[in-house]
């Protein structure tokens, strides 16, 4: 039997049921850790709900990683290049790529009346993954690609619909600056929202053959396009994945035919990636400042009960217990408190983790934050490591004043009022 755990399990009982300081004590020490814990789940779901609907979003729009032209800059005229069965292949086949889907984009404007918006068409092809637009199709359906000739059916965003005064059916006129300059008419097939304001106010969704049209990229028995959008298993593995790419496709291919340029989100928008960086680094702190309060609580919780159990360590001396004993029934005693504030803390932050994750009851501006709402998500790995470094650290911490009672001098102890 573990003596120095029995003893330890009743203190805390008559602790509990007395009207003593420690009672306070321990109440307080418990809601310190409760807290603390609850604010470091919020802290983390957040963050990593942060992440995952920024890196979803983003690649709905453009993909994981995209292949494109590599003379071809960052505006949205990008060179052609031919459809390539080969790259396709080579690509998914790399460990990780999912889905592959070819690319084609226009810049023009969109007028209604009086108002006048620069658009990116982006032309898509019956290789195209409708989930990501799915989830974030609010009216109307997708397009129509197998029809001949080429679909007029564009999907919009209900930004740019509300901006032009557009309803579903209705034609929307756009224009293309080149030479000669060309006007062309759309239906209104789909209306999506995805918060993601600064790609809602510029993409429109049409059939690349359309694109192509435009781009006069007509070639008799070439299918031309931009590039490719390349989707992925793991964001973390998205780094490697780039580099595996650039070693089959940008150097790989016959000398005659374009090079090719492999960038992933992170090339593509590194400011959104900062940033989510930044907030990275918050959480660390949040975390930290967290671990400590609780640490500071936890100490001077068990310093006033050790002060006020003198006489009884005092008892256990003159009765022969070591002093690692005693040292071990006050671990014992910080561990009853801390799995309490356990208990509560992890009651707390998943239940408003949950609350919000369901009802989305805390909004945000999305033009600030990318997302109309605070975003969470519950990893099962981060929640355990959470729980369990909390538990480590602070039972280890633990030791240091629990080693105070091991200088108690008995024969004053015992004596101590």
């Amino acid at each position: 039997m573990n003596i120095e755990y029995f003893i330890a399990r009743r203190l805390n009982k008559g602790d509990l049921h007395s009207k003593s300081l420690s009672l306070l004590i321990i109440k307080i020490t418990t809601i310190a850790v409760a807290l603390s814990l609850a604010t470091m789940i919020l802290s983390i779901a957040i963050v990593v709900g942060f992440r995952r609907e920024i890196q979803n979003k983003l690649s709905g729009f453009v993909g994981h990683i995209i292949i494109t032209q590599h003379t071809s800059n960052k505006s949205y005229e990008l060179e052609p290049i031919e459809l390539d069965s080969s790259v396709i292949q080579k690509v998914i086949s790399t460990p990780g790529v999912n889905h592959v889907q070819v690319f084609a984009l226009k810049a023009g404007l969109v007028k209604h009346k009086d108002f006048i918006q620069g658009v990116v068409f982006k032309g898509i092809w019956k290789d195209f993954n409708w989930d990501f637009f799915n989830q974030y199709l609010i009216q109307g359906n997708i397009i129509n690609l197998d029809t001949v000739p080429s679909s007029t059916q564009i999907v919009i965003s209900q930004e740019l619909a509300q901006k032009l005064n557009y309803n579903l059916g209705d034609n929307a006129f756009a224009f293309f600056i080149q030479d000669p300059p060309r006007l062309r008419k759309y239906k209104i097939n789909g209306i999506y929202n995805t918060g993601l304001v600064d790609f809602d106010n510029i993409y429109i969704l049409t059939d690349i053959r359309q694109i192509q049209k435009l781009n006069g990229w007509t070639e008799q028995g070439k299918f031309l396009i931009s590039g490719y959008e390349v989707f992925i298993n793991d964001f973390k593995q998205i780094d490697k994945i780039t580099e595996e790419l650039k070693r089959k496709v940008s150097f790989g291919l016959d000398p005659d035919r374009p090079k090719l340029k492999v960038q992933n989100l992170k090339d593509l928008y590194p400011d959104i990636f900062d940033w989510l960086t930044l907030v990275d680094m918050n959480v660390v702190l949040i975390l930290t400042i967290m671990i400590i309060i609780a640490l500071i609580n936890m100490t001077t919780g068990l310093l006033i009960i050790i002060l006020e159990k003198t006489s009884f360590i005092g008892i256990l001396k003159a009765l022969g217990a070591k002093n690692g004993s005693i040292r071990k029934i006050f671990v014992y005693n910080s561990w009853f408190i801390l799995k309490r504030g356990l208990l509560w803390g992890n009651a707390i932050g998943l239940t408003l983790a949950l609350v919000q994750y369901f009802f989305h009851i805390i909004p945000l501006n999305p033009d600030t934050y990318y997302v109309s709402y605070v975003p969470v998500y519950i990893n099962i790995w981060y929640w355990l490591a959470l729980n369990i470094g909390t538990v480590i650290i602070t039972l280890l911490f633990m030791v240091i004043p629990s080693s105070i009672a091991t200088r108690v001098d008995p024969v004053k102890a015992i004596r101590f009022e």
